[in-house]
């Protein structure tokens, strides 16, 4: 009994590792992206328009950061964020403020009140957020990692009235 057992065995172990070479071999073809990554910013999914990359300006604080509000459908108006090099600080979301953060002495500078949550920043690439037409807003980055405020952009469109808090980068 044990023989007849062996002989099926000595087939079936070679005929499973070539059926899971195959089934591998088929993945890659079908989705070859999902297992290597050739460096192509797979942190975003979004490529910002060139329009959008002419008409951004840098957020103070962070370096290779850029910012553009443009329309978008109906009322409503799209914030483009555009890292050109890998965002250094962890887990940066976006805020938006009536007010520009109060820069405090410490390196922790805290959220201002009321900051309505817009969305994460992709640490490479684009990210767009959509708004209400902003009156009188600002634009802050906060990271979550380090718990402090890293910039804070006017979005009132005058390059003049940008602001850093204290202990940015």
């Amino acid at each position: 009994m044990i023989a007849p057992l062996r002989r099926r065995h000595r087939w079936l172990a070679p005929a499973s590792f070539a059926a899971a070479i195959v089934g591998v071999l088929a993945g890659v073809m079908v989705r070859p992206d999902a297992f290597v990554d050739a460096g192509s910013g797979r942190d975003s999914v979004l490529a910002a328009p060139a329009y959008v990359a002419q008409a951004a300006r840098p957020v103070p604080g962070i370096d290779g950061l850029g910012a553009a509000l443009v329309p978008g459908e109906g009322d409503r108006m799209d914030l483009w964020l555009m890292a050109e090099a890998r965002l250094e600080a962890a887990d940066v979301l976006a805020y938006l403020a009536s007010a520009a953060p109060s820069p405090s002495g410490s390196m922790e500078t805290p959220l201002p009140e009321g900051a309505q949550l817009l969305g994460s920043v992709a640490p490479l690439g684009a990210s767009r957020l959509s708004l209400t037409a902003p009156h009188a807003a600002h634009l802050v980055l906060f990271s979550l990692g380090q718990q402090r405020v890293l910039g804070s952009l006017d979005l009132d469109g005058s390059p003049a009235s940008t602001s850093t808090p204290q202990g940015g980068r």
